[in-house]
């Protein structure tokens, strides 16, 4: 659509010019006179027919775009009806503080809040507990490669190389029986210290799309809410990280 007006009517205009320029700048604007009057016209209505062309291209993009958005947040994603809260006072860091405090605000709205927990002992003992799973899998796939019993022994189970070496699939199994043991009891124990961060769920689209944009507290900047992102975007490590926090880190790392 602009490729005919600026081939059959903008570059003739420009080349017919009375300034006399060499090369490419005969066919530009700056081989057209300030008082040839007609000339720059041409010009002028040509620029204003590209940003029309511009803007009404533009307008149906934007339409389409609203549209796939729409579609997106529509999707059956728990994340797409889910906020994420951070920087929450001690107050509200609860599950049934975060649910009477987002509850109170937007009755019969909310489904489901969850606030984190602080469990440094259960990260602990899951990282122990993958460590001795990798360590049995290398094992028994180095005894599966080679079918040779003596490659799997290992070292001395007893500290300063006291007692009788033993068999590395039977001791990395015993130790990961221990640790699965460890994990179950801080599982199934008392709840922890909630963190200052958590997830709020609502029933539809309309009342998490307003609670991203409200302010929930009488002081600005100190509860953060946004949009929760996908799981896999998250890295759990930071999330407890609070607003205050946040803005010193910012600054120290300028």
């Amino acid at each position: 659509m602009h490729r005919p007006v600026a081939l059959c009517i903008l570059l003739p205009v420009n080349a017919t010019g009375t300034l006399g320029a060499e090369g490419f700048d005969q066919l530009s604007l700056s081989n057209v006179s300030d008082d040839d009057f007609y000339r720059l016209l041409v010009v002028s209505l040509a620029c204003w027919y590209f940003t029309g062309l511009m803007m009404v291209l533009v307008h149906f993009q934007y339409e389409e775009y609203v549209q796939l958005r729409l579609k997106f947040l529509q999707e059956d994603r728990p994340e797409a009806l889910s906020i994420l809260v951070r920087g929450l006072p001690e107050e509200d860091s609860s599950d049934q503080g975060l649910y009477d405090l987002f509850n109170y605000m937007y009755p019969d709205t909310v489904s489901e809040a969850k606030v984190l927990r602080n469990c440094p002992e259960l990260v602990s003992a899951v990282n122990k507990q993958n460590t001795y799973v990798r360590k049995l899998e290398s094992s028994m796939w180095k005894y599966a490669d080679t079918k040779d019993k003596e490659g799997r022994i290992i070292g001395h189970e007893k500290f300063c190389f006291r007692g009788e070496k033993v068999d590395s699939v039977h001791h990395f199994n015993k130790k990961l029986n221990k640790w699965n043991g460890i994990v179950s009891e801080e599982l199934d124990g008392p709840i922890k210290k909630g963190a200052n961060s958590g997830f709020v769920t609502f029933k539809n689209l309309r009342s998490a799309a307003l609670a991203t944009q409200s302010l929930h507290y009488a002081k600005e900047y100190e509860v953060d809410v946004m949009a929760a992102p996908e799981p896999k975007d998250i890295y759990w490590g930071n999330i407890k990280i609070g607003s205050r926090e946040k803005v010193i880190r910012s600054i120290l790392i300028l």
